[in-house]
């Protein structure tokens, strides 16, 4: 029986360490992408002065006085999205939750996002451009790192996303110290960004009410292929004077047009201040509600784990049974000589345990609902192998009670996980990538 209870001990063990290290690494990133963003809104002025005044291609200047009209600048942008990511082509829509950053003088932004790839497993990537430079992160739940690259081709392809997403802030997209435009011909225009030394090209086309419905530019893809790239834009809505998508699919032409991204905008705020909140730079997964099947966790957890405590610092204060009354007789065939060892696996176990559980579900941790399951399973088989050991006691009947306990709070786990996967896919609104 002695390996029932190392088992249990090992998986609660386990479990809780990996949500401990997952949540920490989860504020690492965050404290790295909190940096970033406000080195990039620090970022002085560029001081460039405008250059002479160009007359804008027509149908470039009925967009601009559509979208901007006598607006002032925008200093910065704050977008959340949700929506839809792919992989491949062969694989199927994920959810996808981001918030993102744009500066204006100069252009450039700080992106970051969760896709969920599984219940409770999500890739987490940053994306950024900042002076004219261009990086892109990836890890799984923040831990482990699938890419960290830079450099010219980052660069180029950063640039591009920009260009096509200055949509969300026109202010910028109309300030010809960055990007102008040439005449195309009746419906099509090509935008020209430039920052420094790296200077790329994309194609709108504006529609018959003036606004964009797409952009279209050659882009180096994951493989360093120069690809065609676009997006399609849709559903304008006018934003403190400026008309705006909240609509985008982003996609790449290959053999088959393979659209990956299918986002919504949840909010956007200009001239939006950066508190000290990490809050704040958080994609919408963090501001979740925890919901009843959490709240009944935490709960049950915190009932546990306090019970759990008391009840093994009186065991390995009184190993003998001077505190809790209990027969050394009934350690009889099983490994333990006295009730101190157990003591220590019911404090450590189903007492400590659970409260990092409670914690991590109080603090919206995707590995909460798995860990609840684990507790309640833990708690099953401590009962049942202390049964099985020192027999079955019902004065009183706490072991019925745990045992009760166990059961409850496993059916909450099983519960809270097939609901995850439902709650995480119900988007929040999204942008374009």
């Amino acid at each position: 029986m002695s390996w029932l209870i190392g088992f249990s001990s090992l998986g609660i063990t386990v479990a809780a360490g990996l949500g401990l290290v997952v949540h920490r690494n989860r504020r690492r990133f965050a404290a790295r992408v909190a940096r970033e963003l406000r080195a990039l809104l620090a970022t002085p002025p560029s001081g460039r002065p405008p250059p002479a005044p160009q007359a804008l291609p027509a149908v470039v200047e009925r967009y601009r006085r559509l979208a901007v009209g006598d607006r002032a600048p925008v200093r910065r942008v704050r977008l959340r999205h949700g929506g839809t990511f792919r992989m491949s082509p062969t694989s199927k829509p994920r959810p996808i939750r981001g918030v993102q950053w744009f500066a204006s003088d100069p252009p450039g932004f700080v992106w970051w996002g969760s896709v969920r790839i599984a219940p409770g497993l999500w890739i987490d990537a940053r994306d950024m451009l900042a002076a004219g430079a261009g990086s892109m992160r990836v890890l799984v739940d923040d831990t482990v790192s699938l890419a960290d690259a830079h450099g010219a081709q980052l660069d180029q392809g950063g640039a591009l996303r920009l260009l096509a997403e200055l949509v969300w802030y026109p202010t910028a997209l109309f300030d010809p110290r960055w990007v102008t435009w040439t005449a195309v011909d009746a419906s099509h225009a090509r935008a020209t960004l430039r920052l420094g030394e790296l200077v790329v090209h994309a194609t709108f086309e504006l529609g018959p009410d003036g606004l964009p419905v797409s952009v279209t530019a050659e882009r180096f893809n994951d493989q360093g292929e120069c690809r065609p790239w676009g997006g399609v834009y849709r559903d304008w809505r006018t934003v403190d004077g400026m008309r705006v998508p909240f609509e985008v699919e982003v996609s790449w032409q290959l053999a088959a047009p393979f659209t990956y991204a299918h986002w919504r905008i949840d909010s956007i705020a200009y001239d939006a201040e950066v508190t000290d909140e990490l809050g704040d730079l958080a994609p919408a997964t963090a501001a979740r509600p925890i919901g009843g099947l959490g709240k009944a966790s935490i709960a049950l957890e915190l009932v546990l784990g306090i019970g759990a405590i008391g009840g093994g610092i009186a065991l390995m204060m009184g190993p003998h049974g001077e505190v809790i009354p209990l027969p050394l007789a009934a350690l009889a065939g099983s490994p333990f000589a006295t009730y101190f060892i157990p003591g220590a696996i019911l404090f450590a176990v189903l007492g400590i345990g659970p409260l990092v559980a409670a914690v991590l579900a109080h603090r919206r941790n995707p590995w909460a609902p798995f860990l609840t399951l684990a507790v309640g399973a833990a708690l099953i088989i401590w009962i049942t192998v202390e049964i099985a050991i020192v027999g079955y006691s019902n004065k009183p009947p706490l072991q019925a009670l745990y045992l009760g306990l166990g059961v409850v709070i496993t059916m909450v786990g099983l519960a809270w996980i097939r609901a995850s996967p439902r709650h995480l896919a119900t988007p929040a609104c999204g942008i374009a990538s």
